[in-house]
């Protein structure tokens, strides 16, 4: 675990090297110098917002049936996104680790912790996939996009669908079970399948109706709140870009970022939205500085701030390894 995770930081050191090497270091220190203080602070407010939202929505999942704190739930959620970060894996990376810890934090069993989390990946991404389908719509007539991103949505699309057949497949055919005795493979599948498929029937009983329209409104609003910094910094740096068009490329340079190429998305989001804009006439490296800056708040500052939190939730694990190797010490 420790070496793909410098592996992956590597790798995005060498991506942000090249990246800065190509587009010009000193226009994008200039933009910096564009935000005032009062910019800085509140666009680390919005993202702080943001980051608290989807705390809540972890905190009412979880206190459905288990019991957990918000301040507990947000250290494990910035760990969740650490590991998402340095990582390419779909955004899905990040939930692995947030059901791993979640696991040592409540008494909830893997199962119940899975179903909540496939039912919060639901509310947060069937709005994004609704609001991305509009403005891709929208944008047959007002925008132009490279061809890339109709494909990645499309692949995406696929992903998702492939996720409600399983979630709607119960187990293996019966017929297949003397060959799930003998076959490793068909035997993981088989497991899986009867996993994935207890974790969805128990997510049903979770949430009412009002009760997932209200945290899907909520999503919506998280994920609304993205193409407005993106906006706010192109204003600031003075660039009179439609908000349609921001809206489209935010959401189109996530849709980009969530196809595991790069960790946490880092290049494939910047280039994909600077493209985006320099086709529908704004200078490449314009966009380069807009999605850069924008991205210090919303992908550097939890960065940063989950750095923090993995570092709280393992420092009393080596204080008591470390107090328990004093004991043995002086037991002997």
């Amino acid at each position: 675990m420790k070496k793909k995770t410098f592996l992956s930081l590597s790798i995005l050191i060498i991506i942000l090297i090249f990246f800065f090497k190509f587009n010009g270091l000193e226009d994008l220190i200039d933009s910096f110098k564009h935000l005032k203080v009062e910019h800085y602070i509140f666009l680390t407010l919005l993202q702080l917002l943001t980051i608290s939202l989807t705390t809540y929505q972890w905190v009412f999942l979880v206190n459905k049936t288990g019991k957990i704190s918000f301040f507990k739930m947000l250290q494990i959620n910035l760990a969740g996104t650490f590991v998402e970060s340095v990582t390419p894996s779909s955004r899905f990376g990040g939930e692995g680790a947030k059901v791993f810890l979640l696991k040592k934090s409540t008494e909830l069993n893997y199962t119940q912790i899975a179903s909540k989390m496939i039912l919060l990946k639901f509310v947060m991404l069937f709005p994004f996939m609704c609001m991305t389908l509009l403005f891709f719509l929208i944008s047959l007539f007002n925008y132009k996009l490279p061809n890339f991103i109709y494909l990645s949505f499309l692949g995406i699309f696929i992903f998702f669908s492939v996720l409600f057949f399983l979630a709607k497949k119960s187990k293996l055919k019966e017929s297949n079970s003397e060959k799930a005795h003998a076959n490793f493979i068909v035997k993981f599948i088989d497991k899986t399948f009867t996993f994935f498929s207890e974790s969805c029937e128990k997510a049903k009983k979770i949430l009412t109706k009002k009760e997932i329209i209200y945290l899907m409104l909520i999503s919506s609003f998280v994920w609304f709140l993205y193409p407005v910094k993106f906006f706010l910094v192109s204003n600031i740096l003075g660039f009179e870009i439609p908000f349609g068009l921001v809206v489209l490329a935010t959401f189109s340079a996530y849709t980009v970022s969530i196809m595991p190429v790069t960790p946490g998305g880092v290049g494939t989001f910047e280039a994909s939205m600077a493209l985006i804009f320099s086709i529908n006439g704004l200078i490449f490296s314009s966009g380069v500085s807009i999605s850069i800056l924008a991205r210090t708040f919303t992908f550097w500052l939890p960065l940063f701030l989950s750095i923090l939190a993995s570092f709280t939730l393992l420092f009393p694990n080596i204080k008591n390894n470390k107090k328990l190797k004093k004991e043995f010490k002086n037991a002997n």
